[in-house]
C-alpha cells in the first residue's frame, strides 16, 4: 500500500481543483461563457478519467465503499452535458443538468473518495 501513498495524495488533491473547476464553469455559464466554460470542462472530464485510472490501481485495497458506483454517476453525468453541448449547445440546459447532477454527484463521489483514503494516508 506504501507505494500508492503517493498516487492517493495527488488523486486527492486533483479532486480538490475537480470541484474548483466544476464550480467555476457553473459561473461561467451563469455568466453566459458557454464557450469558455465547456473548455475548461474538458479538462475536468479529462482528470476524472485520470483519477480512475489511479484509483483502479489501489481500489482493490481500500475498505469497502461506493467509488465504483458513485464514479459511475459521475461519468454519466459527465456524458450527458457533453451530449446536450453537442445536441442543442443550450447553455440553459447545460447548466441545469450540471447543477443537478454533475456537481451533487462529484461531491458525493468526492467524499467518498476521501473518507476512503485520508486514513491510509495519515495513518
Amino acid at each position: 500500500m506504501e507505494k500508492y501513498l503517493d498516487s492517493m495524495r495527488r488523486t486527492i488533491e486533483l479532486s480538490d481543483t475537480g470541484i474548483e473547476a466544476l464550480e467555476h464553469i457553473q459561473l461561467q455559464l451563469n455568466e453566459g461563457y458557454l464557450e469558455q466554460a465547456l473548455e475548461l470542462f474538458g479538462d475536468v472530464v479529462d482528470a476524472f478519467l485520470q483519477m480512475e485510472q489511479s484509483l483502479a490501481l489501489f481500489l482493490p485495497f481500500l475498505p469497502s465503499n461506493q467509488l465504483e458506483e458513485i464514479s459511475k454517476q459521475v461519468k454519466n453525468g459527465l456524458e450527458m452535458v457533453a451530449a446536450t453541448y453537442e445536441m442543442s449547445g443550450n447553455r440553459k440546459e447545460i447548466l441545469n443538468f450540471l447543477d443537478q447532477n454533475v456537481l451533487p454527484d462529484y461531491r458525493l463521489w468526492q467524499g467518498e473518495l476521501q473518507r476512503s483514503l485520508q486514513p491510509i494516508i495519515f495513518s
